[in-house]
């Protein structure tokens, strides 16, 4: 018994090395860019399954994560302001086994799948904007306030009601 102990106590080591060996490096790539096939989200977290992470509906872009305000009721952006590809999401973390201190990665986003694309927003400069097309529909997301001072969050007056 003490030998079967040790087979299934190496084999799950060796799991555990190559699934941690599995995640690459995300970056953003141009326009038809599909997810790896290994996938790049993080690796398995500790045994310790009380850990629970709620997340907010962002995506990572270009070392930025930009926030959907409102997963429910998005502000949506007409697809004649849509500008080129910026980057594909490659990871989809509320489904991933990320840790309390992994720091999204450009191509990671809270709840939107893998190969979602992201684009520039025609009529705001990328650090401020990207939209993300969801099931047929753009939808804005906007980068917090800078620390220095207030910016916008949420639409710009263009897109008020």
């Amino acid at each position: 018994m003490t030998a079967r102990r040790s087979v299934a106590a190496a084999v799950s080591g060796l799991a555990l090395v190559a699934l941690t060996a599995a995640c690459g490096a995300v970056r953003d790539e141009g326009p038809g860019a599909q997810p790896s096939a290994g996938g790049s989200c993080p690796g398995p977290r500790a045994t310790d399954s009380r850990v629970m992470i709620d997340y907010v509906d962002f995506v990572s872009v270009g070392g930025v994560q930009y926030l959907n305000r409102d997963r429910f009721a998005p502000v949506t952006v007409p697809p004649g302001r849509v500008g080129r590809q910026l980057g594909t999401v490659r990871c989809r973390l509320a489904e991933s086994d990320a840790r309390p201190d992994y720091r999204p990665a450009d191509g990671d986003a809270a709840f939107l799948p893998p190969g979602t694309a992201i684009y520039a927003v025609s009529d705001r400069p990328v650090p401020e904007a990207v939209a993300a097309l969801v099931d047929g529909t753009y939808v804005l997301y906007v980068a917090p306030p800078a620390p220095s001072g207030p910016a916008p969050i949420g639409p710009a007056p263009s897109e008020r009601p």
